[in-house]
């Protein structure tokens, strides 16, 4: 993995609610019929899947943050 480890604290609600999550991520069949996470333990589970999220977060917040200093320019009106 490249780059710098962040720390991420969550709060104990959002603890509760990837909790939840854990069994679809475990139990999951890809199209081949392989089952890649069943083995996995739960804090690897945990992690791989705030670090999807946090990672696509990141690139948002960054990329809001260089539009407001004009490094990049705003989208116009209609674009995507």
């Amino acid at each position: 993995m490249n780059g710098r480890v962040i720390v991420l604290h969550t709060t104990l609600e959002q603890e509760s609610r990837l909790q939840k999550l854990l069994p679809w991520h475990q139990g999951h069949t890809d199209a081949d019929g392989n089952r890649p996470h069943r083995n996995w333990f739960e804090a690897e589970l945990l992690e791989c899947l705030v670090n999807i999220h946090a990672k696509e977060l990141v690139d948002f917040l960054l990329s809001e943050e260089e539009r407001r200093q004009g490094i990049i320019p705003e989208k116009e009106k209609g674009q995507a």
